[in-house]
């Protein structure tokens, strides 16, 4: 685990390094990014531990078992496609993860051709620091998840079919993301300034409507079955009173950073493409006031991570406007935050210590 972590703080060094000016250069960090997402594939992929995830037993037996077993019918379509491969070729039931894997790591090289490697590297190792432990518990989510974050990065006036798109290979991961075809209506907002009443009446709306769904929560049972939770609600009620217990100092963390965000954002819009921003920040700001109303609620906690997770692609912009601003003087920063990889690096690699990995032939 150590090394995947020095690994891919290397790589995402390198990236910041490399990512300006000339086109080799830019060949180089396309080739780099390239090589983190397949040590992202082979790490999550070959991972092996049934003994401390009980996600992972669930999954293996699903696997295993493939249309005999019960669940196999409540699995969303390309999943279930997966499974379905690894019968008709008599592949080891670890292609699924794999598979599954590198389907949560070609968003990635989408987000990369749409923008530039050097924003989608700082996206990249905000996921491995901030996602990547949910995505490797919450295997079909974690996948729907990344397509969404493409899909919104779509969401404008001429590109709205690829926002339809991205969200319909979402949904083929996992039904919870159907509930945020609603954000298309976002394309069809006129928003020019961070100061337009509109934003204010949007936000205000977003508020109430996290109000009602905090005392709706006990009545909508039904379209959680739907979008394939209904077998974990008693679960997740059992659970509460370890999130209560468990998150200290993860919240502070968390709501520090989106403060910065929702704080730097609207003055750095200024520089960039202001209504792209002001559309991610919107989503950005749903996000968090749903995480207010459902932290206790394992279930709708993870249903509120989709707009929650746009944070990855604000901190690129954040990052970016303070390298212009600091000029020269951020080649020094550069060693102080690859120091500071490492550290999280290493911190992560203790989480995962008790995982293993395969270690057998791959076929």
């Amino acid at each position: 685990m150590a090394f995947f972590c020095l690994t891919i703080t290397v790589i995402v060094y390198l990236l910041f390094l490399l990512s300006e000016k000339s086109i080799k250069q830019k060949q180089i960090s396309s080739f780099l990014m390239i090589i983190g997402i397949i040590v992202l594939t082979l790490f999550i992929g070959l991972r092996d531990n049934p003994d401390i995830d009980l996600d992972f037993q669930s999954y293996q037996q699903i696997i295993l078992q493939g249309s005999s077993h019960y669940y196999y019918e409540h699995i969303e379509l390309l999943p279930r496609l997966y499974i379905n491969i690894i019968h008709n070729f008599g592949l080891p039931y670890f292609w699924w993860f794999i598979m599954m894997a590198f389907s949560l790591s070609l968003p990635f090289l989408i987000l990369a051709k749409k923008t530039d490697v050097h924003k989608i590297s700082i996206v990249y190792l905000g996921f491995i620091f901030l996602y990547f432990s949910f995505s490797m518990n919450c295997v079909r989510q974690g996948v729907a998840m990344m397509y969404f974050l493409c899909a919104v990065t779509y969401l404008q006036e001429n590109y709205r079919k690829y926002f339809i798109l991205f969200l319909i290979i979402a949904f083929c991961f996992h039904k919870s993301s159907i509930l945020w075809s609603v954000l298309l209506l976002l394309s069809y907002f006129r928003l020019d300034s961070f100061k337009s009443k509109k934003i204010f009446i949007f936000i205000l709306i977003t508020a109430l409507f996290c109000l009602s769904l905090s005392f709706a929560i006990s009545n909508i049972s039904h379209i959680l079955t739907y979008i394939g939770y209904g077998d974990k609600i008693n679960n997740a009620i059992a659970q509460t009173k370890d999130i209560e217990i468990g998150s200290g100092l993860g919240i502070l963390f968390r709501y520090i950073r989106w403060l910065l965000l929702l704080i730097f954002i609207p003055i750095i819009s200024e520089h960039y493409n202001k209504r792209f921003l002001m559309q991610l920040y919107l989503i950005f700001i749903i996000g968090m006031c749903l995480d207010i109303v459902t932290m206790r609620t394992i279930i709708l906690n993870r249903i509120a991570l989709y707009p929650q997770m746009v944070e990855l692609l604000l901190y690129p912009y954040l990052i970016d406007y303070t390298a212009k601003l600091s000029k020269g003087r951020f080649l020094i920063i550069r060693p102080v935050l690859f120091i500071q990889f490492l550290i999280l690096a290493f911190s992560i690699s203790k989480y995962f210590s008790a995982w293993n990995f395969q270690t057998l032939h791959i076929i």
